[in-house]
């Protein structure tokens, strides 16, 4: 039994040692495409703003472009529709950071207070971990030199290092999708993300929430209702923002000091629907 519980380790560890190097089986952002998404996964992504596939070890969100020069993520890039821009792999298994064969001393190091964040602009990769000890979360983006070939003439976009701590930080700490055949009990990034502001009492919460394409009267409304009811206790610590639309209902949860005049931005992947 200990033979094939450290078999399983091994061969998990060494298939999440394959996804770092800046891709996810062979998709890179920027250089891979959706069609590249349907034919090594097997799944539809191709005129759609982003896809989820799940594995029975990690659920990987791939984000496309959507027109040449439209603003996503905070940059305007000319690249094709159906561009893969960002990649974010939520790992389901505790991956050990010693594990990680990168030099992170290369890396920028952030911190809150649930974690330790991990990133390299000239690598796109970053690394967000469980204090110095686990990861459980790797998001693949743009290198600083590709993304410079292929920045807009009239990209007005923000060119400084983006760090937790920095009053600029558009970074999410957790996005959670909304569906209403789940619990929102039996999410664990909602109720980390209340055990952090319980930690400590200098912290604030910003929830910003995400009506779908198959909209509903008033579906941002209805899952801001709901999010209070689960936070009744820490309601007062934290500012509920309509985020416009995206595929699909989901919401983005951020921490930060409370003296902190940050204020993050809402981040719409689908024009208003009407």
């Amino acid at each position: 039994m200990k033979l094939q519980s450290l078999t399983f380790l091994l061969t998990f560890l060494l298939s999440f040692i394959e996804i770092y190097g800046q891709e996810y089986k062979g998709i890179r952002p920027l250089q891979s495409r959706c069609e590249d998404v349907e034919k090594l996964l097997g799944i539809k992504a191709c005129k759609l703003p982003e896809v989820t596939y799940m594995s029975k070890d990690e659920d990987v969100e791939f984000f496309f472009s959507e027109e040449r020069c439209g603003k996503k993520f905070q940059k305007r890039l000319n690249v094709e529709n159906g561009t893969v821009l960002h990649i974010s792999v939520k790992t389901k298994k505790s991956v050990p950071l010693e594990s990680i064969t990168e030099d992170l001393s290369t890396y920028q190091k952030s911190f809150s207070d649930f974690g330790v964040f991990y990133i390299n602009r000239k690598k796109g990769i970053e690394f967000i971990a469980v204090g110095d000890h686990s990861v459980f979360q790797i998001n693949y983006f743009t290198k600083s030199s590709d993304e410079e070939k292929v920045l807009c003439e009239n990209d007005v976009s923000d060119k400084k290092p983006i760090t937790l701590n920095n009053e600029q930080n558009t970074n999410a700490l957790f996005n959670i999708l909304l569906d209403k055949n789940n619990s929102l009990l039996c999410d664990a990034n909602l109720n980390h993300f209340s055990n952090i502001l319980k930690q400590k009492n200098n912290n604030k919460g910003f929830i910003i929430v995400y009506a779908s394409k198959a909209v509903k009267n008033n579906e941002v409304k209805i899952w801001i209702k709901k999010l209070k009811r689960f936070f009744k206790n820490d309601v007062n610590l934290i500012k509920f923002i309509d985020g416009g639309f995206r595929e699909k209902s989901s919401a983005d949860l951020f921490v930060t000091p409370f003296d902190s005049n940050f204020f993050p931005k809402p981040m719409p992947t689908l024009k208003q629907i009407k």
